[in-house]
């Protein structure tokens, strides 16, 4: 994810998120919860992009 960010030319913009996709439930399979992790990113402040393509 790191090498993303840096390739991109972005920033990270705040605290990455964890969210259930699947909750865990009580005496169900170990492998059966399944999480999505958001990682909020900017463009760096170097570039000279318009701000709309910021929040693509």
């Amino acid at each position: 994810m790191d090498r993303w960010i840096t390739e991109q030319e972005r920033v990270p913009a705040g605290p990455a998120e964890e969210q259930y996709l699947v909750p865990p439930t009580p005496g169900g399979p170990a492998a059966a919860p399944r999480t999505e992790i958001a990682w909020p990113v900017r463009v760096s402040r170097g570039l000279s992009r318009p701000a709309d393509e910021e929040t693509r």
